[in-house]
């Protein structure tokens, strides 16, 4: 088991805080998950309500606070994912992205060429307006290009729009992600009191 000069909690206390520092929101998810506690499989003696008297066992799952020890496992879990695993599924994306061509938007005829007896729509004309756009072949361009990714800040239907800007995604250079991995794992040796963990875990 690895020895240190310092308590599992006082390990996590330090860590929690250098974390809430640079962000304050990964924190509350990690404390979230934390707080949810671990679930653990247990069984009880019973005495039966017949005649004889006889004893059974029932188990049930209960959910139980995590050690201070284990915690700083779930901590590193999310580190793990939110500093790696997220940007490496970015990548990715970004490398599927890359691949997939991009078509000018279909023409779109005017309602006023569609002919409406008795006001309602003529389906089978607008069917066939739909089979003449579909069998047209539109060119696919930027095929092997870089795409540009963003998450909206705002969606469509928001009523009230304040005009926050997307969120826009970059690539992260595959260095990057090496010097994090190392990062964690030295960070991973020094909170590990249990011996299961070696550092980072992929």
């Amino acid at each position: 088991m690895p020895q240190h000069e310092y308590t599992p909690k006082v390990a996590l206390k330090l860590l929690l805080e250098r974390l809430r520092a640079q962000s304050p929101e990964l924190v509350a998810r990690i404390q979230s998950a934390i707080d949810a506690g671990k679930e653990i499989l247990e069984s009880v003696e019973e005495l039966s309500g017949s005649g004889r008297v006889r004893k059974r066992k029932r188990k049930f799952w209960k959910t139980i606070a995590y050690t201070d020890a284990e915690a700083l496992s779930v901590v590193m879990i999310q580190i793990q994912a939110h500093l790696v695993e997220s940007r490496e599924m970015l990548n990715e994306a970004f490398k599927e992205f890359k691949e997939v061509g991009i078509s000018p938007p279909k023409p779109i005829r005017d309602p006023s060429e569609f002919s409406f007896p008795g006001g309602f729509f003529d389906e089978s004309e607008i069917a066939a307006s739909l089979g003449e756009r579909g069998a047209t072949k539109l060119p696919v361009e930027n095929v092997g290009e870089e795409k540009s990714l963003s998450i909206e800040s705002e969606p469509e239907r928001l009523q009230e729009k304040r005009e926050t800007p997307d969120v826009v995604l970059t690539v992260t250079p595959q260095l990057k992600l090496l010097e994090l991995g190392d990062i964690l794992n030295i960070l991973g040796m020094l909170t590990d009191f249990e011996g299961g963990r070696d550092g980072y875990t992929r």
